[in-house]
This record gives C-alpha cells, sequence and structure tokens, in this order.
C-alpha cells in the first residue's frame, strides 16, 4: 500500500479499523512504548486518528500504559467532519459532527 494514493489507503484500511477496541489500544501502546523505551525514548505522542463507534475508552487505554510505565505520553485524537454523501472520502461511522 505504499505506492496507493491517500483517499485509496484509507478506503482499503476502514473495514480493519472497525475492529478497533480498548484491548488493542491498550496492546499495540504497550508494543510501541516498548519499542521506544528500547532505543532510549522517554516522550512521545500518538495521533489515534479513527475512533470507530461503540469501540470504548482508546485514549483512556492508551495512556493508561503510558503513565504505567513512566513514559511522558500524551494521545491526541483526529477527527473528521465530511462523509461520502458530504463529498468526503470518509464513510458516515467515522465522521464526528461538528458544531
Amino acid at each position: 500500500m505504499t505506492n496507493a494514493p491517500l483517499f485509496g489507503w484509507l478506503q482499503t484500511l476502514y473495514p480493519l479499523w472497525r475492529a478497533l477496541d480498548e484491548e488493542s489500544a491498550h496492546v499495540s501502546a504497550w508494543v510501541g512504548l516498548a519499542e521506544l523505551a528500547l532505543s532510549g525514548c522517554t516522550t512521545s505522542t500518538d495521533h489515534l486518528y479513527v475512533h470507530p463507534a461503540g469501540a470504548g475508552d482508546l485514549l483512556s487505554a492508551e495512556n493508561c500504559r503510558g503513565t504505567r510505565y513512566r513514559h511522558a505520553f500524551s494521545s491526541t485524537r483526529g477527527s473528521m467532519s465530511l462523509s461520502i454523501k458530504d463529498g468526503g472520502c470518509h464513510p458516515m461511522m467515522w465522521c464526528k459532527i461538528m458544531m
């Protein structure tokens, strides 16, 4: 997928990202932080772009792992407001209604 256009790449991954939940966020943060610690890194951030409906509190699951190991960690949340029907490339389940 390294040569795919951005929107095509995203549309390919959306079905896979539906499976994200608190456990997968927790485990992936644990693995990522362990890899960073091996290189001597003590501070990092993660831009968790997608938050599937019903996935739970993904940011807390990530942050729990960072604080447990005294790693200076900050997670940030991405947002999308235009679905396919509104001219964007994202399925409606990924879009947050912006006020």
